[in-house]
């Protein structure tokens, strides 16, 4: 059952960091141009500093200590979101 149950929020996580990725990325390559890719620059940068801001929560047994929490933000939103 816990299987399931992580499997469910990483895809439920997957889906908003697809999506914002998708946003982010076309709104970015929209304004500055698509000669360097500065909409997946921008994504990747903004997604590594997301992701220290999330284990720091984490260390500090903070919200994203917890496993279900952690699936969701950490592997579904931002492991989608920046890869």
């Amino acid at each position: 059952m816990d299987t399931i149950n992580g499997v469910m929020w990483v895809a439920l996580g997957s889906v908003l960091g697809g999506t914002a990725r998708f946003w982010l990325s076309g709104f970015v390559a929209r304004r500055v141009g698509e000669t360097f890719p500065w909409g997946t620059m921008v994504v990747n940068v903004s997604g590594a500093f997301l992701l220290g801001i999330l284990a720091a929560s984490a260390a500090s047994h903070g919200i994203f200590a917890g496993v279900g929490p952690w699936q969701f933000a950490a592997i579904g939103i931002l492991g989608t979101y920046t890869t």
